[in-house]
Formats: C-alpha cells, sequence, structure tokens
C-alpha cells in the first residue's frame, strides 16, 4: 500500500458505442472508465452496454506494466455476493470479478482498486489496461465486445505543476493576463511539467485555479480547464475586488503550486484627474464631516516625463482605525504625484479647568496629534510609520520651465528657458512681471539620461544663486542658477547628465532628517522624502455629551510614494 501514496494520475478516454453497429455486436458490449486518483485509489466501472438479456457475469482487469493492483472492493448498489481475485494475490497485475446476479443490460458496477505506481516513475504516459467481460461465472461462457478506447493510465509521478504564463496587475473586474494591465495580453497558462521543467504533453487532465488570498475577491475563469497537450489556458480571467492576490493551481494526483503575488486595483486615473468619491469618501459622508476625503493626481509627474494612465487603489478606513492608503501600479508609472484631504475622527480638546494655570496649560485647548505617515513597509509588507514631515511647499510638481541646454553629470550651472511671469496684479508681492519663481535658494528635479536617452530616475538640485541676470523674451524668461549636486541638501540625490528641452520641476518633498532612532531602517537620513503634509488643523465641531468640546483634524498630503497616513 506504500506505493499508493506515490503522486500518479489518470487520463479516461471513454469512447461510447455509435447508434449505428455490426448485428452480431448488438447485444453483448461493454466498457470501461476509470476515475481520477484520490488518495492512491480509483475506481473502475464496468458498463454493460447491451440491450435485452445480456448480463455480465465476470470480467479480468489488467493494470499496464509496472502497476500493481493492491486492493479491490465492490461499489453499491450490487450487494450480491461478488468475489474478486488476485492472480495470483494481491499485489498483482490482473483481477478477475464474479457477480452473483451480473450486471444487467444498459447497466454499471464499479470496484475501487488500490494502485501502486512504478518504482521507477518519471512522469509519462503509460499502456493502456485491459480488460475483457463474460456472459458466464470464471470467466466463462460468450464474451462481451469492448466498445471505445480503452483506459490510458498516465503516471505523473516526478511531475509538477507549473505557470508558464503568470497572472499580472489588473483592475478591478477586468481581463488578468501575463502582461500588467494589459487585457489583450497572452492569456494566464498553467502546464504539467517534467524534468528538465518541460512540458509533458502527454496529459490533458483538468487543472483548476483558486484565490489563495489574502484578497478577498470572486475569481471568475478560474475552470476547471482542461489541457491541450499539456497546457491549460486560463482566459478570461478577472476579480471584483481590490487587493493583494496570489492564484493557487492544482489537479487531482498533483501538488497544488501558487502564482507569483500581483495586485488588483480599483480604479485608473490619467494626470489631473480627480481621485473617484467611491474610493475616497466610502463612507458617503458631506465635505465637512468626519470620515471624508477627496483628492487628485497631479497634472504632472514628479520628474516631468509624460504622463500615462496608472491603476489606483485607495483605501480610506478613517472611521475605523483612522487610516489611508493610496497605492498605485509602480510597474506602469513610477512617479505621479497626488495630494488628498482628509477628515479624521473628533477629538475632545483637554477638560477646561478654571483658572488655566501652569499646571493646565492645555484646559480648554489641545494637544495636536502629528500626522504619521509611511511609503516603505518591513519585510512581511507592513507599513513602518514615520512622522510626517511638513512639505517644502503646498503644490504638487510642476514644470518651472525647461532645459535650455544639456548639462553632464558634473555641470554647476542649470539655464532655464520658458520661465513665465508673474501675472499682473495690484499687489507688489508677488512682483507683477517678475519671474514665477522662489527666491534662492530653492529645489529642482530634472528626469535623467544616458547618452542623450530618457534614463530611469531624476536628480534633485538646489538652485543656490543667480548667474547673471534674467533676460526676458516674449513674455518669458531664460535664467541661469548655480547649483548644488550630491548633497545632503539634494537627498544624496546621484548627478546624472540631462538632455536640453527636459522639464525643470518644482518639489515640495522635504528631505528626511540624520535622525535613525525617528525615521529607522529601511528610511535612510538624508534622502528625500516621498510623502510630506502640506496642511494640518482643527476645526470647532461641537459639545459632546460631557461637555467637551470636540474638534475636527484635518490633514493634506502630497505623496508621491505609494503611501499611507494615519493620526494616533
Amino acid at each position: 500500500m506504500h506505493g499508493m501514496r506515490k503522486l500518479f494520475g489518470f487520463v479516461v478516454a471513454v469512447i461510447l458505442a455509435s447508434s449505428v453497429l455490426p448485428a452480431h455486436a448488438a447485444t453483448k458490449q461493454f466498457n470501461l472508465a476509470l476515475s481520477a486518483p484520490s488518495g492512491g485509489t480509483v475506481t473502475a466501472t464496468f458498463n454493460n452496454l447491451s440491450s435485452g438479456n445480456s448480463v455480465i457475469k465476470s470480467e479480468s482487469l489488467t493494470a499496464p506494466t509496472g502497476y500493481a493492483i493492491t486492493s479491490a472492493v465492490t461499489v453499491a448498489p450490487f450487494t450480491g455476493v461478488v468475489t474478486t481475485t488476485c492472480l495470483p494475490s494481491f499485489p498483482c497485475a490482473t483481477i478477475q470479478v464474479n457477480y452473483q446476479t451480473g450486471i444487467p443490460g444498459t447497466t454499471s458496477a464499479s470496484l475501487t482498486l488500490g494502485i501502486s505506481s512504478p518504482s521507477t516513475a518519471a512522469c509519462s504516459q503509460s499502456a493502456p489496461w485491459t480488460t475483457n467481460a463474460w456472459t458466464g461465472n470464471n470467466l466463462g461462457g460468450s464474451p462481451f465486445n469492448y466498445v471505445g478506447a480503452l483506459p490510458t493510465t498516465v503516471n505523473v509521478s516526478g511531475c509538477s505543476l507549473g505557470f508558464l504564463k503568470q497572472p499580472t496587475n489588473a483592475s478591478v473586474n477586468a481581463k488578468i493576463t501575463s502582461v500588467s494591465e494589459d487585457p489583450t495580453g497572452a492569456p494566464v497558462q498553467v502546464a504539467l511539467l517534467s524534468a528538465p521543467n518541460t512540458v509533458a504533453t502527454f496529459f490533458t487532465g483538468q487543472i483548476t485555479l483558486t484565490n489563495a488570498g489574502p484578497g478577498t475577491g470572486t475569481l471568475t475563469g478560474g475552470g476547471p480547464v482542461s489541457a491541450v497537450s499539456g497546457v491549460a489556458t486560463f482566459s478570461p480571467l478577472s476579480l471584483d475586488a481590490a487587493g493583494t492576490y496570489t492564484l493557487t493551481a492544482s489537479s487531482s494526483g498533483l501538488k497544488p503550486t501558487n502564482s507569483n503575488p500581483f495586485v488588483i486595483y480599483s480604479g485608473i486615473l490619467d494626470c489631473g484627474d480627480d481621485l473617484l468619491s467611491t474610493f475616497t469618501n466610502s463612507y458617503n459622508v458631506a465635505p465637512d464631516q468626519p470620515g471624508y476625503s477627496s483628492g487628485s493626481r497631479g497634472l504632472f509627474n514628479k520628474d516631468g516625463s509624460t504622463c500615462i494612465k496608472v491603476p489606483y487603489t485607495f483605501t480610506n478606513t478613517i472611521l475605523t482605525n483612522d487610516q489611508v492608503h493610496l497605492s498605485w501600479d509602480t510597474s506602469i508609472q513610477a512617479n505621479p504625484a497626488f495630494m488628498y484631504s482628509l477628515n479624521w475622527r473628533l477629538r475632545s480638546v483637554e477638560p477646561p479647568t478654571i483658572p488655566v494655570n501652569a499646571a493646565n496649560p492645555l484646559a480648554g485647548w489641545t494637544t495636536a496629534p502629528r500626522p504619521q505617515v509611511a511609503w516603505l513597509a518591513d519585510g512581511s509588507g507592513n507599513p513602518v510609520f514615520v512622522p510626517g514631515l511638513a512639505c517644502v511647499s503646498g503644490k504638487l510638481p510642476a514644470p518651472y520651465g525647461t532645459l535650455q541646454t544639456s548639462i553632464a553629470a558634473n555641470a554647476t550651472k542649470v539655464t532655464i528657458t520658458g520661465i513665465a511671469a508673474n501675472p499682473a496684479s495690484t499687489y507688489v508681492v508677488p512682483l507683477p512681471g517678475a519671474p514665477a519663481v522662489p527666491a534662492v535658494p530653492f529645489p529642482i528635479v530634472i528626469a535623467n539620461t544616458v547618452g542623450g536617452a530618457p534614463a530611469a530616475g531624476a536628480e534633485r538640485m538646489t538652485a543656490v544663486s543667480i548667474d547673471g541676470s534674467p533676460v526676458l523674451s516674449a513674455g518669458t524668461y531664460t535664467i541661469t542658477y548655480n547649483v548644488t549636486r550630491g548633497g545632503a541638501t539634494e537627498g544624496m540625490s546621484q548627478p546624472a547628465e540631462h538632455t536640453a528641452g527636459y522639464k525643470v520641476m518644482s518639489t515640495p518633498l522635504p528631505i528626511i532628517p540624520n535622525d535613525a532612532a525617528t525615521f529607522p531602517s529601511p528610511y535612510v537620513a538624508q534622502t528625500q522624502a516621498n510623502m510630506c503634509i502640506a496642511q494640518h488643523g482643527f476645526d470647532s465641531f461641537a459639545i459632546g455629551a460631557d461637555g467637551v468640546t470636540r474638534l475636527l483634524y484635518f490633514t493634506t498630503v502630497i505623496d508621491i510614494g505609494d503611501g499611507w497616513v494615519r493620526i494616533q
């Protein structure tokens, strides 16, 4: 019986007889069906296809070479005396079955057989089983004619399931393919593989995909799907809820295998689009109420690169745990910029004490909770929260102008052209008609190039002084700045070459302080933060049942880091 534990499978091909049969075979016909294996056993079903009084009283069944029958148990509904004789004894290659009452025409009888695989199993297709049937006991009387093809055993010991094409990121209810966010991409495929990881083309069994989580969506299109030449193709596949997922592929007699993790996003955004209120304002509350949130994607990517649509998910659980999470598919585009505002749960002021004194300096006032942010996670995927840093400005990245001439990685001057002028105004600050740039020093960001071609990444520099005088032409300015590069002020950004015509971008992002205790690993001190707080404060909201004033805190966040926000 130990051999029964080996992995193996059966491909059953039972072809029923044609409605037009030779006259001499019309009354004595049968065939055999073998079930898929389960726990080292298989059900063998003898089907009497005859009409009239042709009764099967005995039959023989021989396993393919190398296999052994280790046990046999009759299956209901046949309750009469039945003998099963293994020749010469268990385990054996051939078993003889005798029925007292027999198997009448158009009915069936089954045996549950224990089967052991060959000791040198190697993931291959073996020869068919052989079987015969007679009208008398002990293989006597008139023989029956077999109809169709004999079942063939497939030995899957040494085989394994494998994803030939992995599922990749997609949006809710969109088609999941092997190409991220591309419903026209090649479909997900799972195959039976034999060493050395080649497709076992003889396999035509069924393979099923199921959702292994942790996302809770319902999977559509997971099968079972019959393999063709060893490969099962799943198209279309979809999931109806956002989250991170893994799919499990399984087939009878084989060890299941998991896909690579992938993400299902809630929606898709272009530059300048608003976050859908169905995600941000999941509580459907008014803008002045706790739990409300809204936001948008900036008109520009943080490095000024060409904007393309990105899938995203915004999860608002403010009324549960004062937390939100914005994520997007960074494999599609790494550098989009977002701004969103949050109304937190109500907070009470410190209990009022009259008079306010040194012992109660905050009586009737508040200790403002500082927002915490996270754009990096630990090894288990849990966000690592750190104190939110104030933004350098309250505006999303936008171009000051374009780079007039290409610069090398060691250049110390940057010439920006196409700088807009401040609009006409009755105010003197900012000065109407002057260049619409901050006073030095201020940070700038330019996308990297290598050999004049776009490259991954962007460089942050600091414009520290103006070289010469601004030049006004056709209503815009050209200004040359002296810049510093690669230091702590620049977030340790690696100097690179940059091509003329690239956008020179503003950035609201601050530098992480040199404080490893407050900003532990995986954060790196004196590098650029990917999230910051553009606005934070409170509105007086109501008086509680205890007579204490209740405050509504609000926070506006700039997020260029796939991040979480919370207050505690």
